[in-house]
């Protein structure tokens, strides 16, 4: 089975319907990026409006696509889960790096199933925003878990068992640089 990490980084954009202020936002966060990664040509991070799916992306970045919903950016990075707590966790100093970039401070993980490919009823991916998600979870698997750095770390199995969200704060970011 195949099962994709994805990130939530939460923003204060709420606006989808404005095509105007959406082109804005996405123009704003692509520039951002691209001066945080200092990239330039066929690097850059780009942005695109395809049948309502807002993104900024980029062909060669390893964080390549974040897409503009209710309250949050959605961060698909195109790594497995299982990748996100395998050490040297450089899934996670991806994500890490995407926070800083816009200028935040943390990011729920989630695996596809919670978030863009749920199939649940009390959840639409295309229209509820960050806030529902947000409640949708807790209310379904309870209180979000913050990321399990030091049991990652000091695991000496070859696959970490883990739950399908976490939060993380980055308060002790121990990822490669």
């Amino acid at each position: 089975m195949s099962v994709c990490v994805e990130g939530l980084i939460k923003n204060d954009f709420y606006d989808l319907d404005n095509i105007e202020a959406v082109e804005a936002e996405l123009y704003y966060t692509s520039k951002k990026l691209n001066d945080y990664f200092h990239l330039e040509g066929e690097d850059q991070y780009i942005s695109g409006m395809d049948y309502g799916e807002y993104r900024v992306y980029s062909e060669t970045h390893h964080m390549f696509m974040l897409i503009l919903k209710k309250g949050y950016w959605h961060v698909c990075p195109g790594y497995r889960y299982h990748q996100l707590f395998t050490p040297p966790l450089f899934v996670r100093q991806g994500f890490y790096d995407i926070v800083k970039a816009l200028e935040k401070k943390e990011i729920w993980y989630c695996d596809e199933f919670h978030l863009d490919n749920c199939g649940d009823d009390k959840w639409d991916y295309d229209k509820q925003s960050f806030e529902d998600w947000l409640a949708f979870i807790n209310n379904k698997y309870g209180t979000i878990k913050e990321f399990p750095i030091e049991e990652v770390m000091s695991s000496n199995k070859t696959l970490f068992t883990a739950v399908p969200v976490y939060h993380d704060n980055f308060r002790k970011i121990k990822c490669i640089k």
